[in-house]
């Protein structure tokens, strides 16, 4: 029975990863004739919207000219391959160089970490929750100002009547009453929202 390898080509012009090529074990002595543009080392998984690329001695992970996403920094690449570092590593194909590379790019990394932990620090700071506290009570006051008009409030019994006075003092009452109004804007069902008696089912 013949035997078959599979190889990874490239574009002679591009040298772009361009797909597997299964061809017989034509081994003679110790030696493979590959066809052209092909090689045994096995290419990078890539993430959408970036492909491999032959330098001759290994496969190198860059933006798809083809491509129509949007692409994130190019030093990110290299933490998308850890397994195809230990690859290379373990056959010699992973240069000094290469890992300056890579160290320079984890650590630029890091710097926008940080950057963008200071910027959602500072945005932080400037968001005014009492104020969006304010405005959310507001509507919530005026989802029950139909309960406050005359003719209408002769339909409540003593007792809804009562909760509804209850529950609209406990709205006007927000924000002075409230050590924490991110909790409250950020969570419509945080506890110390008051309850719209209306919504509760006898």
């Amino acid at each position: 029975m013949e035997e078959f390898i599979t190889g990874y080509q490239w574009s002679s012009e591009t040298k772009k990863y361009i797909g597997k090529y299964v061809f017989p074990n034509n081994r003679d002595k110790e030696e493979i004739h590959m066809p052209p543009f092909t090689t045994l080392i096995i290419p990078p998984i890539c993430e959408k919207g970036y492909t491999s690329f032959w330098d001759g001695n290994k496969w190198n992970i860059d933006v798809d000219p083809n491509s129509v996403v949007d692409h994130p920094p190019i030093d990110d690449y290299e933490l998308v391959m850890p397994d195809y570092i230990d690859y290379l590593k373990s056959n010699d194909l992973w240069t000094e160089d290469d890992e300056n590379k890579r160290q320079e790019a984890l650590d630029n990394i890091e710097k926008r970490k940080i950057e963008e932990e200071k910027r959602r620090v500072e945005e932080e700071k400037n968001i005014d929750y009492f104020a969006q506290l304010r405005v959310i009570r507001n509507n919530l006051l005026m989802e029950t100002d139909w309960t406050q008009v005359l003719d209408v409030r002769e339909k409540f019994t003593e007792d809804e009547k009562e909760k509804l006075v209850i529950y609209r003092q406990n709205l006007r009452d927000l924000p002075e009453n409230v050590e924490d109004p991110k909790a409250l804007v950020l969570d419509p069902l945080h506890p110390d929202w008051p309850i719209n008696p209306l919504l509760i089912e006898n």
